[in-house]
């Protein structure tokens, strides 16, 4: 993980104009995730938003529930830097710098929500037992959810939305950059296919599991305690 901290960390600054032309239908994967939170006018929610970044999708919780207290966790301290500065005038966020799987759960969350960080771990057992954790720390009726990056379950439908992420990144992008974005991409991305993912949950006692949204390699997807 510390060649995706280092990468990061040095991206943080232009993070936010690089993820509208890096991921295509950004905004509407993030508003599916957050509109999909089953909790009307509650107050009193507690978040943990897992790779908060920039604090983009905690920004779009707290729109929705004013009085959330939110966890902003992210491995790059100029994540959490950026976040912060962002979020200054909102009040009930904690931030924390860890890896996700270092994170010291110390009271159940009502919600656990992540967006383009779980596809940087490797090993599929850690994912499930991570998916564990997140339910046991979990209030009864809390959710799961993520947006992230996901493989097709055919090489056909995976060479077709590959070229199609290119092409969508070539109309922003220089070809040099679209280059350099692929080359980190398979250095440091590891997806799953999305059928073992829903697995993963179900084998970790989740119910109502859901594929929320899905386009190109990106996908909403969890489920509820």
């Amino acid at each position: 993980m510390d060649r995706v901290r280092e990468h990061f960390e040095s991206e943080a600054g232009q993070f936010d104009d690089i993820i509208l032309k890096r991921v295509p239908m950004y905004a509407e994967m993030i508003d599916t995730l957050v509109s999909a939170l089953p909790f009307g006018d509650a107050n009193g929610l507690r978040i943990l938003d897992i790779g908060c970044g920039t604090g983009n999708i905690t920004r779009v919780v707290k729109e929705r529930f004013p009085e959330a207290s939110v966890t902003c966790m992210d491995l790059a301290e100029n994540m959490i830097a950026a976040a912060k500065k962002k979020l200054a005038k909102l009040n009930g966020i904690e931030f924390k710098r860890c890896d996700i799987t270092e994170f010291e759960f110390r009271e159940p969350y009502d919600a656990i929500i992540s967006s383009l960080t779980l596809h940087h771990i490797r090993d599929g057992k850690v994912k499930r037992s991570l998916y564990k954790k997140f339910r046991e720390n979990l209030k009864p009726g809390g959710v799961f959810y993520n947006a992230d990056v996901v493989l097709w379950s055919t090489k056909h439908l995976a060479s077709l939305y590959m070229d199609k992420w290119g092409a969508f990144m070539e109309k922003y992008l220089t070809i040099e950059e679209v280059r350099d974005t692929f080359d980190k991409h398979h250095a440091e991305d590891h997806p799953f296919r999305i059928m073992e993912e829903l697995e993963w949950l179900k084998d970790a006692g989740f119910r109502d599991i859901e594929v929320l949204w899905r386009n190109y390699n990106g996908a909403v997807y969890g489920g509820v305690k």
